[in-house]
């Protein structure tokens, strides 16, 4: 049947159907290894099931009135409707399909497909936490994959005559990510590349799709006004008012490995040995973007983890595409097409091996070890009374309670993010992770504990809580429930 297709083309559909179908099979292997993501995609999936809006399920600051993700609700509420599967099945479905696509659609701009493989071979020594980080089934890999798009078409929006169909695709990716993830604010990123490398017309006609998009995926959610300025309350609450050591692990300041630079230089040296080199290899807004995403993450880890390497990984492909395709011009086209055949079959086995290997327990997380216990019957009796209160210091109880419990009676007081919480008990919060969780930190909470209450802290067996007022029981592994005494009841 394909006699009469040239045999690039054969090679080419071969490459791209072999690196699509192990895309889809590296997922599903790591999670048939344990792997569970632990934070936001349990509390997602467990939302739908719940049927409740977040006022239902946590105690909240006033300055909170909606949905943060609607889009991603509506979506996972599809799925279960369609499929009647579990939170647990609303854990996997996104964790398989977010990878599958946001690792897919690079595929389909490259030439040479699978450079993007020898890509994610080279992204852990630029940070070890991306590739995980893809798995966790959480709305942000879906603007990930939108920012591939933008990467890899931008160039049409610097044509003499605007190219309508390209302009009308971003305002519908930029409108669903809005209200698919929120973060409205952090698109104007790329336009401001554009406008650094120069390109003023393809920037400003950015500019009009992000705002446009912005406003539609607003509407969407049905409270456009709301929606926006929660957004940037609550970037303004964990960014301006709460110190560094105190925010969600991914929002701290980050580290940067050195690897990055080094990476990059070499890439761009190699380039300039082979006389390859032109200015526009750093002069243009996908570089731009991949250092303006290393820059901020000395405030923000989460800004290269989502901008700044995704950005980088498009202009590393690029780059091996070019010196990939140098390399196959000498080739006659019956060499070419053997020679991306035996490549594409090598990377796609090194790529599997490398990230489905559960070398050293990488795919079982701690956190899930320790909850491992919290779920079963003996243990329930432990948790609150109807209409009761979690009091807690950590946001995995949260996680790992409410994906367990996802329909019951009960209110948490600590969620997703800390800045949701009145304002009392933010301060009491605040003074427990200050004091590095001391025991007399909890005395405020204590006080309006009720006897349908539960305060659940994190410590090890041999060291129980000494907080007055409570008395504890155990679960293994590595967490105490405080409750009132009975005679209080």
């Amino acid at each position: 049947m394909f006699k009469n297709i040239p045999p690039l083309k054969i090679t080419a559909f071969f490459c791209v159907f072999l690196l699509s179908t192990f895309l889809f099979i590296i997922p599903l292997k790591i999670i048939a290894q344990g792997f569970l993501p632990i934070d936001d995609a349990l509390r997602h999936a467990a939302k739908v099931i719940s049927g409740h809006n977040w006022n239902e399920i946590l105690l909240l600051s006033d300055k909170f009135k909606m949905d943060s993700h609607p889009g991603w609700h509506n979506i996972l509420g599809l799925v279960h409707n369609l499929t009647g599967c579990n939170q647990l099945g609303l854990v996997v479905f996104p964790v398989v399909v977010l990878f599958f696509i946001s690792s897919f659609i690079p595929l389909l701009f490259l030439s040479l497909p699978e450079v993007w493989f020898f890509t994610l071979l080279v992204t852990p020594a630029l940070s070890t936490s991306f590739i995980r980080r893809l798995l966790f089934g959480r709305p942000y890999i879906f603007t990930i994959t939108v920012l591939y798009c933008l990467c890899f078409l931008w160039p049409k929006l610097k044509e003499d005559k605007l190219n309508l169909r390209v302009f009308c695709l971003f305002i519908a990716l930029i409108c669903a990510c809005v209200w698919i993830h929120g973060a409205w604010y952090m698109f104007l990123l790329f336009p401001a590349c554009l406008f650094l490398s120069g390109e003023y017309r393809a920037g400003l006609r950015l500019t009009y799709a992000t705002l446009i998009g912005t406003l539609l995926g607003a509407v969407f959610t049905g409270h456009p006004f709301i929606f926006l300025q929660q957004n940037l309350t609550q970037a303004w609450l964990v960014f301006a008012t709460t110190p560094a050591i105190q925010r969600a692990y991914e929002l701290r300041p980050f580290k940067n490995e050195i690897s990055t630079i080094i990476i990059m230089l070499g890439i761009l040296f190699w380039g300039y040995q082979r006389k390859a080199w032109n200015f526009k290899r750093i002069n243009n807004p996908v570089f731009l973007l991949s250092v303006t995403g290393w820059l901020i993450s000395f405030f923000c880890k989460r800004l290269w983890w989502e901008w700044g390497i995704p950005a980088l990984c498009v202009w590393l492909a690029q780059e091996f595409q070019f010196f990939y395709q140098k390399m196959l011009g000498r080739f006659s086209l019956a060499q070419v097409a053997l020679s991306r055949l035996i490549i594409t079959i090598v990377l796609v086995i090194v790529v599997y091996f490398n990230l489905t290997s559960n070398q050293r327990y990488r795919w079982i997380d701690p956190v899930t070890v320790k909850f491992k216990s919290y779920g079963q019957a003996q243990y329930l009796k432990l948790l609150p009374e109807p209409g009761g209160i979690i009091y807690s210091d950590t946001m995995n109880v949260f996680y790992q309670t409410f994906f367990r419990y996802p329909q019951a009676s009960w209110r948490y007081l600590l969620g997703f993010e800390p800045s949701w919480m009145p304002l009392e008990d933010l301060k009491t919060y605040r003074g427990i992770l200050q004091t590095s969780f001391s025991d007399s930190a909890y005395l405020p909470w204590v006080k309006k504990i009720r006897w349908e209450d539960r305060l659940i802290i994190n410590r090890p067996k041999n060291e129980p809580p000494r907080i007055p007022g409570l008395v504890w029981e155990y679960i293994p592994e590595e967490i105490w429930v405080g409750k009132l005494p009975r005679r209080y009841k």
